[in-house]
């Protein structure tokens, strides 16, 4: 892979986990507004965040060693598409019990996304290399959360 390939490479990375992150952070801004539309509490309606994380402790540790067996690309693919199509599909809840299963699934594919992405940078890149792979991965990590909560609330 040429330096420019592992750029690009390295960027999609980046975005993926950019979005996962992204996808949990731009809730909290909006948690009021959910909560009146929903006509719940505030309080109910922040299990929106717990719904998106929690798949993420169980479906990692299943994930991984299929991954390691089955390939990484088509666990990244599906967590992308699992999480993006059922982060979309969310804008159109109809009840806040729709919204909870969808977040949910949306999580699902997230925790598909974040084992992966670590485990390619190591299958990819050589060890001299991993540290700033792994550095500019997180730092997207980072960006989402700074930026999440601030882009929400103004869109």
């Amino acid at each position: 892979m040429s330096v420019r390939e592992r750029r690009v490479f390295l960027a999609v990375l980046g975005f993926l986990t950019f979005a996962s992150v992204y996808a949990t952070v731009v809730v909290a801004p909006v948690i009021t507004q959910i909560a009146s539309d929903f006509d719940i509490s505030t309080g109910t309606a922040r299990l929106l965040v717990a719904a998106y994380g929690a798949p993420g402790i169980v479906v990692s540790l299943i994930v991984g060693p299929f991954s390691d067996r089955g390939g990484r690309k088509r666990f990244l693919v599906a967590g992308s598409v699992v999480m993006g199509l059922f982060t979309l599909i969310s804008a159109f809840a109809t009840s806040f019990l729709v919204l909870i299963a969808l977040r949910t699934v949306a999580g699902i594919g997230a925790a598909m996304i974040f084992p992966n992405t670590s485990a390619t940078i190591g299958d990819t890149f050589p060890y001299r290399d991993r540290g700033r792979a792994m550095s500019t991965v997180i730092g997207f990590n980072t960006m989402a959360s700074v930026i999440g909560v601030p882009t929400a609330g103004i869109v």
